[in-house]
């Protein structure tokens, strides 16, 4: 696919649903070369961890696909700088 500059939020990323259903269903899409190549994904949950904590979280995924992947770290609740999530 042609690039795009994009990127994907997921809320809860790190709960049972994004972890079950929605990185699986991704990275089927980017095996499939349907996602567009310059995509990156933010995850936004409340564990403590970073990109690299994330990654090695997915790491079962495929190495390719789990370095598309970051983090952010906060909650819903509390107001964060979109700074602190930016993603290059």
């Amino acid at each position: 696919m042609s690039d795009c500059n994009c990127q994907f939020v997921i809320f809860g990323a790190t709960g049972d649903l994004a972890c079950k259903k929605l990185l699986p269903a991704l990275y089927h899409l980017h095996c499939a070369g349907r996602m567009p190549d310059e995509l990156r994904i933010l995850a936004f949950g409340r564990r403590p961890w970073d990109d690299k904590g994330w990654q090695d979280f997915n790491r079962s995924i495929s190495q390719t696909f789990v370095s598309i992947l970051n983090m952010c770290r906060g909650r819903f609740t509390i107001r964060i700088p979109i700074q602190n999530c930016a993603i290059c």
